[in-house]
């Protein structure tokens, strides 16, 4: 009854750390009418393999490292950059 009880502990301390991570991710799907307007038209973005969502601090450094590189392949000033980096700070 033990290992149940510290098994079911383990998995809701998961759930409750990747289903803020879900929500995060669905609010961030907003910005792509702001790459849009950028791109000239909706990009299709690179589809997150499953593995990254059950290793949650993997899924932080993916994320970070390709927002990073959109951000700096899309900004053609230093002020587009600041817009960027405001939205996807919020």
């Amino acid at each position: 009854m033990e290992k149940f009880t510290v098994l079911c502990a383990f998995v809701a301390d998961w759930l409750l750390f990747i289903f803020p991570l879900y929500q995060g991710k669905m609010e961030l799907m907003e910005s792509n009418t702001v790459f849009a307007k950028y791109q000239g038209s909706k990009g299709k973005k690179k589809s997150i393999s499953f593995v990254y969502w059950l290793f949650p601090p993997l899924l932080l450094h993916y994320y970070k490292k390709n927002t990073h590189q959109q951000l700096v392949r899309l900004a053609s000033n230093k002020k587009d950059l600041q817009n960027f980096y405001s939205f996807y700070n919020k």
